[in-house]
């Protein structure tokens, strides 16, 4: 079984006037968010569960979310991924099954990607499988396939032992957090 984190960005910051997208930071809002996702994941316990591996967009506001929520974390590597960055759903399975190409034994298990919308919402939502209604936590499914807001983290659990199986339709969704307008 291997476990998929997919997380939107926090909030940014509006687009200003001369500034590419690119370089738009967190807002204060934004650091709130990340700030929140830490706290829920017990990023700073010793019993925390969290991915060993996070592959994150290099935009500055999607690093500054991976930064706030796993960084500093005793087994979590942050991995700046260039592709995520303007890729669509099918770039970040691509990105998803070269997980593989790991040398032997250090494949990761846990595994979260950090990116934007409307790629992180379309590549969570054709994880889900079907009939997901039944084993994901109550309305959670329905709020996914509904909005993807900033923050908005859903974890699956794949029933396989490869990443480069075939993925989409058979994600668990075991939690869909999303701290909101904090």
């Amino acid at each position: 079984m291997l476990s998929l984190w997919v997380l939107r960005h926090a909030a940014a910051e509006e687009q200003a006037p001369g500034r590419r997208d690119f370089e738009r930071a967190l807002s204060e809002r934004g650091r709130r968010q990340a700030e929140a996702i830490r706290a829920r994941y017990g990023g700073d316990s010793e019993q925390a569960v969290l991915p060993s591996l996070v592959l994150v967009s290099p935009a500055r506001r999607a690093r500054q979310t991976a930064e706030i929520a796993f960084g500093g974390i005793r087994g979590c590597e942050l991995v700046v991924e260039e592709g995520i960055y303007q890729a669509g759903a099918d770039e970040l399975m691509a990105l998803v099954a070269d997980l593989e190409a790991h040398p032997e034994g250090t494949v990761p298990r846990q595994v979260a990607l950090v990116g934007h919308n409307p790629a992180v919402a379309l590549f969570a939502r054709a994880l889900l499988s079907e009939g997901e209604e039944a084993s994901s936590p109550p309305g959670a499914a329905e709020a996914l396939r509904r909005s993807y807001p900033p923050a908005t983290l859903a974890r699956f659990e794949v029933p396989t032992e490869r990443w480069d199986a075939p993925l989409w339709g058979v994600g668990r969704l075991v939690e869909l957090f999303s701290p909101g307008a904090l």
